[in-house]
C-alpha cells in the first residue's frame, strides 16, 4: 500500500488522481473551512458539532447527536448536507436506505425497535434486505442521528450506541451567538447553500486518512490511555480512537498522528461508550 507522504499534506495541497483515465484535482483539508464558512450562512456557531460531522465524513463513521429539542441539531446537519454532493435522505423505513449516502434520522430514540435493529445491521454490514433481496449500500454510507434525552424515549442499548463512531452533546448558544441568531432570523430568507464537496473527492479523502501513520509517541500515548480505561473499553472502541485521530491529523495538515490529535477527539469517541 502506498503511504501518504508529508508533501501531500502541505497547505493548499492538491493531489492528482486518475479516475476513468481522466486526471482531476482533489481538494485538500482546507475545503472543510470553506464548508464551515458556507454553513454559517444558515447556522450560527456550533463549531464543535461541525468538527464532529467533519470527522464522521473523513472516517466514514456514524455520528450520534444528543441534545434537547430546539437546540439546532437537525438544522446544522441539514445545512451541512446542502454543501455535499451526496444522496441524502431523512430515513423513515428500511427502504429509504437504498440509494442513499447520507442518512439523517431525527429522534432515533423514538423509532420502533424493529427499525432500529435493521438500521444497526445496515450500519455495521453496509447492506440491507429490501423486498427479500440483499442490497449493498452506497459508499460512503453515513448515519447522522439525533436523540433527545429525557423525552420518554426508548433508550439506546450499549450495543446500539457502539454502532456510532462518534457522539456529540449540544451546548446552548452564547449570548453573542444568540444575538447573531436573532439577526439571521429577523429577515426570513429562502436560499440553498453551495455544493462544495463531491462524493468522489470525499472517498479519496477517506483513502488518504487511512494512510496516515501513527507516530511512536502517539502509539505509546494511545496504549497508555486504553490501558487506563480498560476493562470498560472494547477493541472496537480502541480502533475508533485510532481512526478518528487519523482524521484529526488530516484536518490539521499533519502527516502523522500525534498525541494531541488523540486528546482532541477522545471525548467524541468515548463519551457514549463509557457513560452509557
Amino acid at each position: 500500500m502506498q503511504k501518504i507522504q508529508p508533501e501531500d499534506l502541505k497547505h493548499a495541497r492538491t493531489l492528482k488522481v486518475s479516475q476513468n483515465t481522466v486526471s482531476r484535482t482533489v481538494p485538500g483539508p482546507e475545503i472543510f473551512e470553506e464548508i464551515l464558512q458556507e454553513v454559517q450562512r444558515k447556522v450560527i456557531g456550533q463549531h464543535e458539532l461541525f468538527h464532529a460531522l467533519f470527522l464522521g465524513l473523513l472516517t466514514g463513521g456514524h455520528l450520534l447527536i444528543e441534545g434537547e429539542p430546539g437546540t439546532g441539531k437537525s438544522s446544522a446537519v441539514r445545512a451541512l448536507a446542502e454543501t455535499l454532493e451526496l444522496n441524502t435522505t431523512h430515513v423513515m423505513t428500511e427502504a429509504d436506505l437504498v440509494g442513499t449516502n447520507l442518512v439523517l434520522i431525527e429522534e432515533l430514540d423514538r423509532t420502533l425497535p424493529e427499525f432500529r435493529r435493521n438500521l444497526m445491521a445496515a450500519m455495521q454490514e453496509g447492506e440491507t434486505i429490501f423486498q427479500g433481496e440483499r442490497i449493498y449500500l452506497l459508499k460512503p454510507f453515513l448515519v447522522f442521528a439525533s436523540i433527545n434525552p429525557g423525552q420518554n424515549q426508548i433508550a439506546l442499548s450499549q450495543a446500539e450506541r457502539e454502532r456510532f463512531l462518534l457522539s456529540h452533546t449540544m451546548n446552548p448558544p452564547s449570548s453573542h451567538e444568540l444575538r447573531e441568531i436573532f439577526r439571521l432570523h429577523s429577515i426570513p430568507a429562502s436560499f440553498r447553500l453551495e455544493k462544495i464537496l463531491s462524493q468522489s473527492d470525499l472517498l479519496e479523502m477517506q483513502r488518504l486518512v487511512k494512510q496516515i501513520s501513527l507516530s511512536r509517541h502517539a502509539e505509546e500515548h494511545l496504549i497508555q490511555k486504553i490501558e487506563a480505561i480498560q476493562p470498560s473499553l472494547s477493541v472496537r472502541s480502541a480502533l475508533a480512537l485510532l481512526h478518528t485521530s487519523q482524521a484529526q491529523a488530516y484536518l490539521e495538515n499533519c502527516p502523522e498522528v500525534l498525541p494531541e490529535h488523540i486528546e482532541a477527539i477522545q471525548t467524541l469517541v468515548l463519551r457514549h461508550r463509557i457513560e452509557a
